[in-house]
């Protein structure tokens, strides 16, 4: 099964009674709020609510972006997020998920000879499988898709099932008792002595912490609470979808110098130039001219392939690694913000170091 398509949510909406008290709230259904539930309720915590904005879960960036498992990342920071999340993904808890998370493609990155070195290294030290590979051994895996280099092949990367993966976390969460209620926009706090009334558009509710995994709007949704701003930064990406087949391919990503991916997706491959623009929260218009740059980068085979369709997702960074972290002056407060762009792959990693935080203030 191929991942939900970008302009649909991974899953439908989760509604039932709204409470009135609970232990946690979780504000945001996307992956960092589902996973943060998730985990939550596999150390125990059942008392733990979930409140969406949106009608449905995983409708902004959660389920717009081109569901990637990349266990290698930029840096050794979010390495160590991603490497824990892409095993995760291989190996899921008994009965988490209905049909395997990741498929067996396996990915390719691109790399000139001093690159490919320094990412050997890094994979080495997290434990990543990883091998050489040339430019015409990525030939052969993905026929006519000509490269000029190339760099190292991942056999534990693959394509994502998003819906799955979402309807995992979701599934889990709700057998551990965790409640989790769409159209429930919340509009601030107000903290005393007995803890925190969150007003949202479903009624108060009266908890002891506060989990903020707003994506784009945290920085937005922590000033109702007169917490300071991040300072984060959303940024658009647009994925070019052109009509050509690659049923087994592998996905490659040109890492070294001008950026493109491509990633098969059933009847399509999906493309981009990896842009990068600053926008605000919320911003998910494709930019004219996003077609013509992908293009222009994609090797010559993809280049020339009939457009299917295009759209823009929006990656939320912190200046560095996630900050999944309590606020020292509001101790009620958790934020689980920033995943940049590597969230499916990390979520899982994300969501448990998230209730770590929120049960070290239990304990």
């Amino acid at each position: 099964m191929e991942p939900v398509p970008s302009e649909f949510p991974a899953t439908g909406r989760v509604e039932g009674p709204f409470p009135a008290c609970a232990s946690v709230a979780i504000i945001g259904g996307g992956l960092a709020g589902l996973a943060t539930a998730w985990a939550l309720g596999e150390r125990g915590f059942g008392d733990v609510v979930v409140l969406e904005r949106d009608d449905d879960l995983a409708a902004q960036a959660s389920g717009r972006n081109a569901a990637m498992c990349r266990a290698l990342a930029e840096d050794d920071a979010w390495t160590a997020l991603t490497a824990a999340g892409a095993k995760f993904l291989r190996q899921p808890p008994p009965g988490f998920a209905r049909a395997p998370l990741v498929d067996d493609r396996g990915a390719v990155l691109l790399a000139g000879a001093d690159l490919a070195a320094e990412l050997a290294a890094r994979a080495r030290r997290f434990a990543i499988a990883h091998a050489p590979i040339t430019a015409a051994e990525v030939g052969a895996r993905w026929p006519g898709l000509d490269v000029d280099r190339g760099g190292l092949f991942f056999p534990d990367d693959g394509v994502i099932d998003l819906a799955v993966l979402v309807e995992g976390y979701v599934t889990a969460a709700r057998a551990a008792a965790v409640r989790i209620v769409t159209g429930a926009e919340v509009f601030g706090f107000t903290v005393g002595k007995g803890g925190v009334a969150v007003s949202t558009a479903r009624g108060a509710l009266h908890v002891q912490q506060v989990v903020i995994a707003a994506g784009a709007w945290a920085d937005e949704v922590a000033a109702r609470g007169g917490a300071p701003a991040l300072d984060l930064t959303s940024r658009r990406r647009h994925v070019v979808a052109l009509r050509a087949r690659a049923p087994s391919a592998p996905i490659v990503w040109n890492v070294d110098g001008d950026e493109w991916y491509a990633r098969p997706a059933g009847a399509e491959v999906w493309t981009s130039a990896c842009d990068s623009d600053d926008v605000a929260a919320g911003v998910v218009d494709a930019r004219l001219g996003a077609e013509a740059e992908a293009r222009a980068r994609v090797p010559a085979a993809l280049a020339i392939a009939p457009l299917a369709r295009v759209w823009a997702c929006q990656r939320t960074f912190a200046g560095g690694p996630p900050v999944v972290a309590r606020d020292a002056a509001r101790p009620w407060l958790v934020r689980v913000v920033g995943l940049g762009g590597h969230g499916v792959t990390a979520s899982a990693a994300v969501g448990r170091a998230a209730a770590a935080v929120v049960a070290g203030h239990q304990d």
